[in-house]
């Protein structure tokens, strides 16, 4: 299911929300290059997640500000400050419901997209790619995303950042 794209949330000590464009250089995150190339389209902002204990990040599914995470190929991005997490929903329920990773590539700090039609994480700064699970498909980039470990609910998805 193609279309559902980017969105993008923020969770801080305050729990901020950091915009985004749909081109150029995202706002409010110098440094990270330009996601001009993203094939899969835009999706609304979602609403900012919060910090359920003191390495987690936790966002409601439930909340309309979230309903990109509620269908398979729903993607967004949450700057939890020290990184920027990559969540795709790639299954209804179980084990493989959500890939969480650093959407940040460690070859120039661009932020990866997903793609849909491949189940993939390209990097358009410089061609990079990265499987799901954060391993490193094809270079410039010589590491994988970091993966982070999550529990799911029904309602609430934990991502763990310890």
């Amino acid at each position: 299911m193609q279309g559902l794209g980017l969105g993008v949330l923020s969770v801080s000590s305050m729990g901020a929300l950091v915009g985004c464009q749909s081109s150029g250089t995202r706002s409010g995150d110098a440094g990270l290059g330009p996601v001009d190339a993203a094939p899969d389209g835009d999706s609304p902002v979602m609403d900012a997640g919060s910090a359920c204990a003191d390495t987690d990040v936790c966002l409601d599914i439930s909340d309309p500000g979230n309903a990109v995470l509620q269908a398979v190929d729903g993607w967004g991005i949450v700057d939890a400050g020290f990184d920027r997490l990559m969540i795709v929903r790639t299954a209804d329920a179980g084990a493989d419901a959500f890939a969480v990773v650093s959407s940040i590539c460690p070859h120039a700090r661009c932020d990866v997209d997903y793609r849909a039609s491949t189940h993939d994480l390209p990097c358009y700064c410089h061609g990079s790619l990265f499987g799901l699970d954060g391993s490193l498909r094809r270079g410039p980039a010589l590491t994988g995303l970091r993966q982070y470990s999550w529990e799911f609910d029904g309602t609430q998805l934990m991502i763990h950042t310890a």
